[in-house]
């Protein structure tokens, strides 16, 4: 799955979601940064981890909700 993290641009916020998905133990397959988002895919991220991986977004400042991820 590829989601949207719109975000506000800072140094090291890309780095604090990529932490984000790393605790919570999922595969990133390709990253792509062109503020004000980050593009990531996700291969192993289903729909109902979704409401999950925004919670913990949300504790990064500067980090805005989840847009509609494409599957």
């Amino acid at each position: 799955m590829r989601v949207n993290i719109p975000f506000e641009d800072r140094v090291g916020i890309a780095h604090e979601i990529l932490a984000v998905l790393a605790r919570q133990g999922l595969n990133v397959q390709a990253v792509e940064v062109d503020p004000p988002n980050i593009y990531i895919d996700i291969p192993d991220l289903k729909q109902s981890m979704l409401t999950s991986l925004q919670a913990d977004c949300d504790q990064v400042i500067g980090s805005l909700p989840l847009s509609s991820p494409t599957i």
